[in-house]
């Protein structure tokens, strides 16, 4: 009974040097019983936060350009 595990990430470049990432992961996936059963809806959720994560990011390094101006 093999595990794996799947992370998606976004990494948004906020300056020079500077950025700030949002990861998400799903753990202990086992490789002997349907992929479907394991995840049900997992995937509309992880699409989801990964989504407002990206606005999040987004927001903030915009709000950092405005207030570097």
């Amino acid at each position: 009974m093999a595990k794996v595990g799947v992370k998606l990430g976004y990494t948004k470049k906020v300056g020079d040097f500077d950025f700030l990432r949002a990861d998400i992961s799903i753990d202990e996936i086992d490789t002997d019983q349907p992929l479907d059963i394991q995840l049900g809806t997992a995937e509309d959720y992880l699409l989801k936060i990964l989504a407002m994560a990206k606005e999040n990011i987004n927001a903030q390094y915009k709000q950092q350009k405005k207030d570097a101006e």
